[in-house]
C-alpha cells in the first residue's frame, strides 16, 4: 500500500508554501513518503515537493478531488495537511511510519496523527477508535486517508469548513477511523481566515530569521476572542459525553 504526502493549498495562499516547506524539511528531513504540493495554476516544486495543478479554484473540495484523482493512479493512501500548519518540532519518522503501517494493516480508512481529541476506544498503545457520531471526527490536519474513502465523502461545492462540519456525517458510514493518543506532530496553526495569529507569527519569525510577509495580523482583541473560543470548544469535549456533543458544537 503506497502513501503520498500531500501539501494541499491554492494560489491564494502560495506565499505560505516556501516557509511551510522550509520548516517541514528541517523538522522531518527523513520523511519516507513521496511529497506533493497541490496548487491551482502556479506550480510549487521547491524543496523536494512535486507539483500538482488542480486548475481553477472552484472550491476547496473540488481541488482536493482533482488532486486525489491524480494521486489515486499511483497511491492507495494520502497523508494530507494544509499550507498554514507549520511544523515546529522534530518528527520521529520511524515511529510515525510504524503507526501508519499498523493502521494500513488494519485496512483503516482514516487516522489523525495530530492530537486533536483523544479516541474513546483503545486499539494499541499509540491509537484508538474515533466512534461514529463524534463531531469533528475527521479533518485534513496531518491525517492519513484511504484515497477511495476520502473521495467518496467529498462534495465538490464544499469548502474546508464544510468538510469538517458537514462531510463528517457522510464519514459516519465508515468504520476504521482512528486517532493517536499522543500527538506525533507539533505545529503552528498560523492563519485564521487569512490572518496571522500574532503569537504564531512571532514563533515563525524566531524559527525563520528574516521571514517577512504582507499578510495582515489579528489585533489583540481578535486573538483574545480566538483563544477564548478555543478554550470553550475544548471544554465542551472534556466535560460533555460524546453522544451529546453534536448538540453543543455546530
Amino acid at each position: 500500500m503506497k502513501v503520498a504526502f500531500l501539501l494541499l493549498s491554492c494560489d491564494k495562499y502560495y506565499d505560505m508554501l516556501s516557509p511551510f516547506a522550509s520548516l517541514f524539511n528541517r523538522f522531518w528531513p527523513d520523511c519516507p513518503f513521496d511529497k506533493y504540493a497541490a496548487t491551482n495554476m502556479i506550480p510549487f516544486e521547491n524543496d523536494g515537493f512535486t507539483p500538482i495543478l488542480m486548475g481553477a479554484d472552484i472550491s476547496w473540495s473540488a481541488g482536493l478531488s482533482t488532486a486525489l484523482d491524480i494521486l489515486g493512479q499511483s497511491y492507495d493512501y494520502v497523508f494530507v495537511t494544509l499550507e498554514d500548519l507549520f511544523l515546529c518540532a522534530p518528527v520521529d519518522s520511524g515511529h510515525v511510519k510504524h503507526i501508519i503501517d499498523d493502521f494500513i494493516q488494519r485496512d483503516g480508512n482514516y487516522i489523525r496523527l495530530y492530537g486533536h481529541f483523544a479516541p474513546s476506544v483503545k486499539v494499541t498503545d499509540d491509537f484508538g477508535i474515533l466512534e461514529k457520531g463524534m463531531p469533528y471526527r475527521q479533518n485534513c490536519v496531518y491525517a492519513i486517508w484511504k484515497i477511495a474513502t476520502l473521495k467518496s465523502i467529498l462534495h465538490k461545492d464544499e469548502n474546508a469548513w464544510d468538510f469538517e462540519k458537514k462531510a463528517v456525517y457522510r464519514g459516519y458510514q465508515y468504520d476504521g477511523f482512528y486517532a493517536v493518543y499522543k500527538s506525533q506532530i507539533k505545529i503552528l496553526n498560523t492563519l485564521i481566515k487569512g490572518k496571522w495569529v500574532p503569537s504564531d507569527y512571532r514563533r515563525t519569525c524566531r524559527l525563520l530569521p528574516g521571514f517577512q510577509t504582507s499578510r495582515p495580523r489579528m489585533n489583540r482583541f481578535e486573538e483574545l476572542r480566538l483563544n477564548l473560543k478555543r478554550f470553550l470548544f475544548y471544554l465542551v469535549f472534556i466535560l460533555i459525553p460524546c453522544k451529546y456533543r453534536p448538540h453543543f458544537i455546530k
